[in-house]
């Protein structure tokens, strides 16, 4: 039951709608998160937080997400009661993948913060 669950809330996450037209924005300045939330008008802090949640999960640094970074950063994030089998690791990832295409807006295969803004809202 408890994996139903966690491949219906993956695929609910899957399939959420991509884009809200906001206003991009260069986060220079403040490194303190709670100082770029602050100091960032309202409409544009998913984009801040979507920037500093970026850095966090590019791990080879060149300032955009792959898909592979981006499907192990969000695997990483799950929990499970008990492990998933490989079949529903499998699965599980194919929807990572198919919702980073759908950030993808641009098809260049990396998210820059504006695309991977689409995943926090």
């Amino acid at each position: 039951m408890l994996r139903t669950i966690a491949l219906t809330l993956m695929t609910l996450i899957a399939t959420t709608l991509v884009g809200c037209g906001a206003t991009p924005m260069i986060a220079a300045g403040p490194t303190e998160p709670a100082a770029a939330l602050a100091k960032a008008p309202q409409g544009d802090r998913v984009l801040v937080f979507a920037t500093m949640e970026l850095k966090k999960f590019d791990s080879n640094r060149d300032g955009f997400l792959s898909q592979a970074e981006y499907v192990a950063a969000r695997f990483a994030d799950l929990r499970f009661v008990t492990a998933p089998t490989a079949a529903e690791t499998a699965t599980i990832k194919a929807g990572l993948a198919k919702k980073f295409t759908g950030m993808d807006l641009n098809r260049d295969k990396k998210l820059t913060p504006v695309e991977f803004r689409a995943d926090f809202v």
